[in-house]
């Protein structure tokens, strides 16, 4: 893919999928890390690209860039630093405070909870707002499973927030 290509796929796609990207991990800096890591792959052409990008191949990708992510030791390693540096005060930054209503943060701290493969779908359906074939080519899983997934992820939301 040239550079031409990947300004075009950057332009049309980056806020929908860093937005997927900080749904699933939780965090806008991490997200942004992930999202840029698949456009220098695909500059570098370390990725290889069907000959017509859809939703769901770009949502698999990032998927996948995510998954690697959560794998990292650095990203292991800057967390463990993360969580020295607030242990003394334990109170989030102004800028997390003035970014999130009380409402927002709980409903992300729920997401958060679910496994990953729910979560993966409740963010595909209810907030990408993927079909459902769409979804199943992201996940690469049957149109059932999506369905399966979809309907425990959002039992365990519901449940939760009535909690």
């Amino acid at each position: 893919m040239c550079g031409h290509q990947v300004a075009a796929l950057n332009q049309a796609y980056h806020d929908t999928l860093f937005r997927f990207a900080r749904l699933f991990l939780g965090n806008a800096a991490d997200a942004e890390e992930v999202v840029q890591e698949i456009y220098l792959k695909l500059l570098e052409r370390r990725a290889t690209t069907p000959e017509e990008i859809s939703r769901a191949w770009l949502y698999r990708v990032v998927l996948n860039a995510c998954m690697d992510y959560r794998k990292s030791w650095w990203r292991r390693r800057r967390e463990d630093a993360n969580v020295l540096m607030t242990f003394g005060d334990g109170r989030p930054s102004a800028e997390q405070v003035a970014m999130d209503s009380e409402r927002a943060q709980e409903l992300r701290r729920v997401l958060q909870s679910l496994p990953r493969k729910l979560r993966a779908a409740v963010i595909l359906r209810d907030l990408e707002e993927l079909s459902y074939e769409e979804m199943a080519a992201a996940l690469d899983c049957s149109i059932g499973t999506v369905s399966s997934r979809l309907n425990r992820g959002r039992r365990i939301l519901a449940k939760a927030v009535r909690s």
